[in-house]
């Protein structure tokens, strides 16, 4: 099995998952831990698909991978590895037929298909599920209902709950608006969808809030964090609410 460790050379998450290594090469003769800075290397970098340089671990075991974008816990390692020793089937099963957003679609600004991307690229497979006709199939190791635009059934309603019941993981994301009765029926999972908004009033004591009246507010670049999607923000940045 070969490690493949994307850092800038001499930073800190670089030292912290060296450290992390270390002893897992010592354990096994089996593993092959490899350094590689993509600032230096970007063809390196082009081919396990790295475009960031904050870090990207690559777990390599013939046909098979997982990767580690964010977290590089000896836990989250440890799942790594476990996965990619696992010859079970891990499928994620996608709903369809609600107007939920495309698992393939990565051309439009809200599509998924990046996503999906990065889930096979750890060995899942997405595969889109139709509740209505197909039921919830119980080898799902989780059912994606992702903004949904219209209701489910009732008989499709009772389908997702058979299967959370016996043990399945849901995720669900709403658009505000869309899907009421479904929204509703969350309820007997314990989920309340509010109609109502969330605000952090701390924001409203800077200086560069328009009044007291939280609709609008005003950011400059330099409020952001470092991200792939406020990295290309260099201006001012104006939000409001209506």
């Amino acid at each position: 099995m070969r490690i493949f460790a994307f850092f800038r050379s001499g930073s800190t998450e670089h030292i912290r998952f060296k450290d992390l290594v270390e002893g897992l090469e010592q354990a096994s003769s089996n593993v092959e831990v490899e350094f590689i800075d993509p600032l230096r290397h970007p063809r390196k970098a082009q081919e396990f698909e790295v475009t960031n340089d904050y870090g990207t671990v690559v777990l390599v075991k013939g046909e098979a991978r997982q990767r580690l974008d964010a977290d590089f816990s000896e836990e989250a390692l440890s799942q790594a590895l476990i996965r990619l020793q696992s010859a079970a089937d891990h499928r994620i099963c996608w709903s369809v037929g609600h107007g939920e957003v495309d698992p393939d679609d990565d051309y439009q600004p809200e599509g998924f298909g990046a996503v999906v991307v990065k889930m096979e690229g750890t060995n899942y497979t997405v595969t889109k599920t139709n509740i209505l006709t197909q039921g919830v199939e119980r080898e799902c190791e989780a059912l994606v209902i992702a903004r949904p635009l219209f209701d489910l059934a009732p008989v499709e309603q009772e389908s997702v709950a058979a299967y959370v019941a016996e043990g399945g993981r849901l995720l669900v994301l709403l658009e505000p608006g869309f899907a009421n009765d479904f929204a509703l029926d969350l309820e007997r999972y314990g989920v309340v969808v509010g109609d109502d908004i969330v605000l952090d009033m701390d924001l409203y004591s800077r200086p560069y809030a328009f009044s007291e009246d939280p609709s609008a507010l005003v950011f400059d670049y330099s409020d952001y964090g470092v991200h792939d999607i406020t990295n290309a923000l260099r201006g001012s940045t104006m939000l409001i609410t209506t």
